[in-house]
């Protein structure tokens, strides 16, 4: 979910917060909430602060990072995150100046168009919601403020984008090792919504207790679960960056490490691959137009949100 706040706070991400901020205070809990920036008058909180920070430790606490190095990180990543809704906020004032609206039934299209993409019933979402501490409404709200933000970077940014045939040539041209062939690839995909759950289901797959194709059928909630969840053959460049990044350097039959997507924990099987030879670049040209756009539109949006930044009143108290 776009800009969703995770606020599933362990104990230990609780305290991590708290000792690395408030350690030399003896009074903490009275400045727990007290305010972090300013932006044009609109005021950011220490705790909504923390609550966009706590997906990031939640993250570094799954990848095994020690207490030492997730204490390290936090100012820093306080200082991020605090400069993304710095930006946010800047966006979303920027978008209200110029008139610019998302309605209710935008949203709930949006949302509804976010199930079917992702096979969520009503009753699915909403448990995804607990899971993360969300009410409807408020998950409502985020989706808003996302689609408005958007509308804005459409209106002002990316419009002024352009990318040129001759420059997807040239792009082509200067990276065979990306386009020497078309690999495919055949996976089958297992996704469940709890995380310890995936980690004992990989473990036990790896132990030879259940076949991954077992696995799938028993528990996955995820598509072609009653088929061993065997999702077919794709090429690779056309899988999205969480699949890539999980099925880097495995061979066939080998299970990946269990990676969060689409707001559940998943596992890939690799069923094996097979190539299609040299590529040709009208093969690929719609592929690096889309990076060169993306590239593109990351610069601009830099430089639109410096001068949103460079009109705006600021004060930051962190």
């Amino acid at each position: 979910m776009e800009d969703t706040i995770v606020t599933r706070y362990t104990p230990f991400l609780a305290a991590l917060l708290t000792a690395v901020f408030f350690a030399a205070s003896a009074q903490a809990t009275q400045v727990i909430n007290r305010i972090v920036a300013v932006v044009n008058g609109e005021s950011i909180t220490l705790t909504e602060l923390d609550n966009h920070l706590t997906p990031y430790l939640a993250q570094m606490q799954d990848q095994g990072y020690s207490l030492m190095e997730q204490e390290a990180a936090v100012p820093e990543l306080r200082q991020r995150v605090l400069n993304n809704m710095i930006n946010n906020i800047l966006l979303l004032q920027e978008a209200e100046r110029l008139g610019l609206e998302i309605s209710v039934v935008e949203v709930e299209n949006y949302i509804n168009q976010f199930k079917s993409d992702n096979n969520l019933t009503e009753d699915m979402l909403q448990a995804q919601l607990a899971y993360e501490g969300l009410t409807r409404s408020e998950y409502e709200e985020q989706v808003q403020g996302s689609m408005l933000r958007n509308r804005l970077i459409s209106f002002m940014v990316r419009r002024k984008v352009v990318v040129t045939a001759q420059e997807v040539e040239d792009y082509f041209l200067s990276h065979p090792e990306e386009f020497g062939s078309d690999q495919q690839i055949s996976v089958s995909v297992l996704l469940v919504p709890d995380q310890d759950q995936i980690v004992d289901l990989r473990e036990r797959i790896l132990d030879g207790e259940l076949s991954f194709a077992d696995a799938a059928r028993q528990y996955s909630q995820g598509p072609e679960a009653e088929n061993g969840g065997d999702f077919g053959e794709f090429n690779f460049r056309e899988l999205s960056d969480d699949w890539k990044e999980a099925l880097a350097g495995l061979g066939q039959g080998d299970v990946s490490e269990p990676f969060f997507v689409n707001n559940m924990w998943g596992l890939l099987y690799v069923n094996g691959f097979s190539s299609q030879g040299d590529v040709n670049m009208s093969d690929v040209e719609d592929e690096i137009f889309d990076l060169l756009e993306r590239e593109k539109m990351a610069e601009l949006l830099d430089d639109y949100i410096e001068e949103l930044r460079d009109k705006a009143i600021i004060d930051i108290r962190l």
